[in-house]
C-alpha cells in the first residue's frame, strides 16, 4: 500500500511540475518563445551581409510595400530617397518573429536585410528598429550616429502618402470633384421636381 502511495505521489508531483513549466512557457509572449536572435546590438547586426541602416518617415502601403521617405542613410548599399519595407511579416506577431506595422507618419530608425529580388527591407523582432520619438528609438539613433559617422543626410524628399486614399495615384481629387458634381446635379433635379409639384394645379 505504501509503494502505491509513493508512486501516486510521484506521479502527482511530476504532473504539477510539468503543468507549471507548460503554463510558464505559454505565459511568455509567443514571439519571444519562438524567436532566438543572434544579437541585439545595432553595430553587430550591421556586420551581417546586405544589411542597411537608415532613418525616415513611414508612409502608407503601395503595391511594392510600406513606403519610407529616407532622411539619413547610415550604412549599406542601395541608398535611395524612398525605400519599401517588406510587408510579409509586418503585423503577424507569429512564430516568424513578425512585428507590428510602423504607424504612418512616424519617424523610425530601421536596420534590416534586403529580400530578393525586389530589395525590400525585411523587419522582424531580431532587426533593430525603433520610433525615434521614444526613449528606445532615441537610444538607437544615438548608437547609429556614433557608430556610423559617415552617415549621409538626404535632401528633404517629396511628401509621401500616409493614408490609403492618398495613395491612389492622384485619383482622390478627381473622386472628390466627381462626388461634389453628382451631389450638385441631384440637388438641382430635386429643386426642379419640387418646383413643378408646387406649380401643378390641385
Amino acid at each position: 500500500m505504501r509503494d502505491i502511495w509513493r508512486a501516486t505521489r510521484a506521479s502527482v508531483v511530476g504532473f504539477l511540475v510539468s503543468g507549471a513549466l507548460l503554463t510558464g512557457w505559454l505565459a511568455l509572449p509567443q514571439s519571444v518563445a519562438a524567436c532566438s536572435c543572434a544579437t541585439d546590438s545595432l553595430v553587430e547586426f550591421a556586420k551581417f551581409p546586405d544589411v542597411v541602416v537608415f532613418s525616415g518617415t513611414v508612409g502608407a502601403a503601395d503595391p511594392a510595400g510600406i513606403q519610407v521617405a529616407v532622411d539619413t542613410w547610415f550604412h549599406g548599399s542601395g541608398i535611395a530617397p524612398i525605400v519599401h519595407l517588406d510587408p510579409r511579416d509586418l503585423g503577424s506577431q507569429s512564430s516568424s518573429c513578425g512585428v507590428p506595422v510602423p504607424p504612418p507618419g512616424s519617424r523610425y530608425l530601421f536596420a534590416g536585410g534586403r529580400t530578393p529580388p525586389a530589395g525590400l527591407i525585411e523587419l522582424n523582432l531580431c532587426t533593430p528598429h525603433g520610433d525615434v520619438s521614444t526613449p528606445g528609438g532615441q537610444a538607437l539613433m544615438a548608437e547609429a550616429l556614433k557608430a556610423f559617422p559617415g552617415a549621409q543626410v538626404l535632401p528633404k524628399p517629396a511628401p509621401i502618402a500616409t493614408d490609403a486614399l492618398s495613395t491612389m495615384g492622384g485619383v482622390a481629387p478627381y473622386l472628390a470633384l466627381g462626388t461634389i458634381g453628382v451631389v450638385g446635379v441631384g440637388l438641382v433635379l430635386l429643386v426642379v421636381v419640387v418646383g413643378r409639384r408646387l406649380r401643378a394645379p390641385d
